[in-house]
């Protein structure tokens, strides 16, 4: 799971040391500037890693909408209500009738569809 909070707080800390190392003044030792600068580096480095990790999940959930959409494609065209049935289809065509409020399926009992 994404840890927002994190990449908030890396975002802020590395937009917090920018504007610290645009206000630097000529007094700043070089040993400061290159904290700052290291500083800065690893907070846009999580940021990163969290913004990798977000891109990751979102695609898997995007693969998971489409494989659900597609079964749902697929088991609507195996049940067609038809006037007080449903009509179930199976892998090798054949057809069963059941009263609606059954629960269908081609393993069920019912009214062989001729």
């Amino acid at each position: 799971m994404i840890d927002w909070p994190l990449a908030f707080s890396s975002a802020s800390q590395a937009i917090k040391l920018v504007n610290e190392l645009r206000s630097i003044d000529k007094e700043m030792s070089q040993a400061e500037l290159k904290l700052k600068i290291a500083d800065l580096s690893s907070a846009l480095a999580d940021l990163k890693m969290t913004l990798t990790e977000a891109k990751s999940e979102a695609s898997e959930k995007d693969d998971e909408i489409n494989r659900l959409k597609k079964l749902q494609q697929r088991l609507s065209l195996m049940v067609i209500p038809q006037g007080g049935w449903q009509i179930y289809r199976n892998t090798s065509g054949s057809s069963t009738k059941q009263p609606y409020g059954r629960a269908g399926g081609g393993d069920q009992k019912g009214e062989e569809d001729t």
